[in-house]
């Protein structure tokens, strides 16, 4: 298998211009315009693009530019343009605290406290924990908008964009979002707080570290850890976000230059990565003991003995049967998809200059499936030669409603059926984001969503008690929701939940107030929530994905609300 994978390969090499093809008297025309065509809306002299890197075995088999990183100044993409990798960082860190964990300077299974005595846990989270996203540690970059110190599209203000400004907010918490390794909730301050412990213990700051004992051991000279503000290095590519009613068309946006680090903010090249991927199959880190790779890559087990796809800093799964390692990147800046298939000793790198996360995944496995041979399979999401059926407009009489999600993780998801112009339709918010269902049997839905070749799939049923169900499935993901019709509520009725609120975790204050007909939650003039009934003293955000639970001592006087949503639950702000 290995030989004829490395067989096709040759071929492939052979046809890249960016390889030396002096071994090679043939060209494979075909395969060329195959890789290239994957990167073709890339390959323009006025988009921004990427680079890319696919190695086996060692052997660099392809190392090329996409694109532009600067369109003004008319710079392409190469192997040398340097990025930020976003959330690719974290297995870096996870490196870091491996490293120390190997000297005997912590154990995996160390409570936090003893490294941030300043913090008020309740319960014990244990670096281990942070490492899988297991802590149940609320996310900081939340509580910042809580504190008004990042506005809702996420832009923090200079003066807080700092781990200390982090680690302020996280000393006054008390409560966690679930116990400590009863489920994986990915949560950014998780690997913020693992970079702090680095500096604790090491003394060095992570980006010194990890030049001192990762980088440089590698020979990876143009990566880094960018903690401090700079001026932007003429090699970096310039991000780029396409314009919301011309996609063909790029913003430029500011980069993300020096501030909180462990969790982003890694700084690198596809050069340089190949090194880092390499190291997985032959570590020369540490004391070289292969029991480090292997620590790194032991997904998880949660304390109901479910296994979970992630280990440290890194996503383990399976991908058409072939076991695949990696984690994406994406700060709505860059983006970056790296993957390693441990079986073939093959990696694929793929980092770009632009705010398309998916399309940089997507050509990433696009690749891959080149490479490995892979043909496209049917699955139920893949677009078939469906029949659609006539909808009967009556089977929706008693479904037009709202539903919220039935688990844990699906609490704050919000789905509505309505018709519109004598079409049915599932919605994604009150009245918005509409996706048109299509009748493909008894009972059995399709609406187009994303990439126009997928379908999700929609059916009912009914609980035991007699309340509807909605289910939903993606791809191999399937969630539950319960119909909960959403209460008519007059202005008076509406009043009683108005007045000032106050968290005193962030100490921040919260203002509630009703215009025209809808309770809308204020802050300080960043924060403006609009929220809409879903049962008693219940009212849900559909563009925050939050829910607001008021209640009160007494019976109608409203005295609190708790806030929750994904990555933080049970935020209580007091009146």
């Amino acid at each position: 298998m290995k030989k004829a994978l490395l067989f096709s390969l040759l071929f492939l090499v052979a046809s890249c211009p960016c390889i030396s093809q002096n071994t090679f008297s043939f060209t494979f025309q075909t395969t060329e315009n195959r890789v290239d065509s994957i990167f073709s809306d890339w390959n323009k002299s006025d988009c921004p693009g990427g680079s890319v890197a696919v190695v086996l075995e060692g052997k660099v088999l392809l190392l090329k530019g996409y694109g532009m990183a600067n369109i003004q100044r008319h710079l392409p993409n190469t192997p040398q343009t340097t990025f930020n990798v976003a959330s690719v960082a974290k297995q870096f860190t996870a490196m870091c605290i491996a490293l120390l964990e190997e000297e005997g300077k912590l154990s995996f299974d160390d409570d936090i406290r003893k490294f941030f005595p300043e913090f008020k846990l309740k319960e014990k989270v244990t670096v281990r924990h942070l490492l899988t996203h297991t802590s149940g540690l609320r996310e900081a970059y939340v509580l910042a908008v809580l504190s008004g110190k990042i506005n809702l599209k996420g832009n923090i203000r200079k003066k807080y964009n700092t781990t200390a400004n982090m680690l302020s907010l996280m000393s006054n918490q008390q409560d966690l979002n679930f116990k400590p390794g009863d489920e994986h909730a990915y949560t950014n301050i998780n690997y913020v707080l693992l970079g702090e412990i680095v500096h604790r213990i090491s003394g060095m700051s992570l980006r010194l570290f990890a030049d001192q004992y990762i980088f440089k051991p590698l020979q990876m000279n143009h990566t880094f850890f960018n903690d401090v503000v700079s001026g932007e290095p003429s090699t970096r590519a310039v991000p780029y976000q396409p314009r919301r009613k011309h996609p063909t068309k790029f913003k430029r946006k500011s980069p993300i230059d020096g501030g909180i680090v462990g969790d982003h903010n890694l700084i690198t090249t596809v050069d340089d990565l190949i090194l880092w991927n390499e190291n997985f199959w032959d570590n020369r880190l540490g004391q070289k003991d292969p029991e480090l790779i292997s620590t790194m890559q032991t997904p998880y087990i949660l304390n109901n003995g479910d296994t979970i796809h992630y280990a440290f800093g890194l996503n383990i799964h399976s991908y058409h049967n072939n076991a695949a390692i990696g984690h994406g990147g994406d700060d709505y800046r860059y983006t970056a998809s790296m993957v390693r298939f441990p079986d073939k000793h093959l990696s694929i790198i793929c980092l770009a200059n632009s705010s398309r996360y998916d399309d940089t995944e997507r050509k990433a496995f696009a690749l891959a499936d080149l490479i490995l041979n892979i043909r496209p399979q049917p699955t139920d999401t893949v677009r078939k030669p469906y029949q659609f059926l006539p909808i009967d407009k009556n089977f929706f009489k008693d479904k037009l409603s709202n539903y919220e999600g039935i688990s844990k993780k699906n609490r704050y998801r919000f789905r509505q059926i309505l018709i519109k112009d004598e079409k049915v339709y599932l919605a994604f918010r009150p009245n918005k984001s509409l996706h048109e269902l299509m009748g493909i049997g008894n009972n059995h839905f399709v609406t187009k969503v994303g990439d126009p070749d997928l379908y999700l799939h929609i059916w009912f049923s009914h609980s035991e008690n007699g309340e509807v169900l909605l289910h939903q499935k993606f791809k191999n993901d399937t969630t539950h929701f319960r119909m909960n019709p959403s209460p008519t509520l007059q202005t008076a009725e509406l009043k009683k939940y108005t007045g000032s609120y106050t968290n005193k975790e962030t100490h921040s204050r919260m203002k509630v107030k009703v215009k025209k007909q809808n309770l809308i939650v204020t802050f300080k003039g960043i924060i403006r929530i609009k929220t809409i009934p879903i049962g008693t003293h219940t009212f849900y955000a559909p563009d925050n994905q939050a829910i607001f639970q008021f209640g009160g001592k007494e019976k109608d006087r409203i005295d609190h609300f708790v806030i929750g949503a994904d990555d933080f639950r049970n935020v209580r702000f007091e009146k």
